[in-house]
């Protein structure tokens, strides 16, 4: 017992001796970084360079090409880019046209596919059509083409309904869960 005791005091001595080596003598200084700025980088969707698409005279297995169809990402971190659509006009309505036109987006001014599908198709799914883009324009010639098979019961029919939609995520972001035909008003879908 006294064997414990003695070391006890013998190890606080040294503890205290430690303590004491430590704190003498020491010089020192110190510097604080004023003025910090953090900011969060954005996800920005500017406008288009057209107000709407006005495709006419589509007539069964021609093109008709919208050159120059461009959106401004104006965020400051980079994005991918999905396209979509909705509208009213029900399936198997006279106004309907979404599953009778084909639509292959290219990069503008190039044969380089961004996206080609039915317009129907992108009812239901977002499809990308920009990958890692930083702040720009995007720019895309939209070709569309009536369905060879469209007979007569499509002459003379207008669909003026269907809105296209862009959607922008960071990249590498999730690609929504909401449908783009569920999707209402111009901003704040999800």
């Amino acid at each position: 017992m006294t064997k414990r005791i003695i070391l006890s005091v013998i190890m606080i001595t040294v503890a205290i001796s430690a303590v004491a080596a430590a704190t003498y003598a020491n010089f020192s200084d110190g510097k604080v970084l004023t003025s910090n700025t953090f900011a969060t980088g954005n996800v920005y969707l500017g406008a288009f360079n057209v107000t709407n698409l006005n495709v006419t005279g589509l007539n069964p297995g021609t093109t008709v090409t919208i050159p120059n169809v461009a959106i401004n990402y104006v965020g400051s971190i980079n994005a991918d880019l999905y396209i979509g659509a909705r509208g009213t006009t029900a399936k198997g309505a006279h106004g309907y046209l979404a599953d009778k036109l084909w639509l292959e987006i290219d990069y503008q001014g190039t044969s380089s596919v961004a996206w080609a599908g039915w317009v129907e198709d992108l009812s239901s799914n977002w499809k990308q059509i920009a990958n890692n883009t930083s702040a720009g324009w995007q720019a895309y010639d939209l070709k569309f083409t009536l369905d060879p098979s469209a007979g007569n019961s499509y002459e003379g029919v207008t669909n003026t309904d269907t809105q296209i939609l862009i959607y922008a995520v960071q990249h590498g972001g999730s690609v929504p869960s909401t449908v783009p035909y569920l999707t209402t008003g111009d901003i704040g879908w999800f």
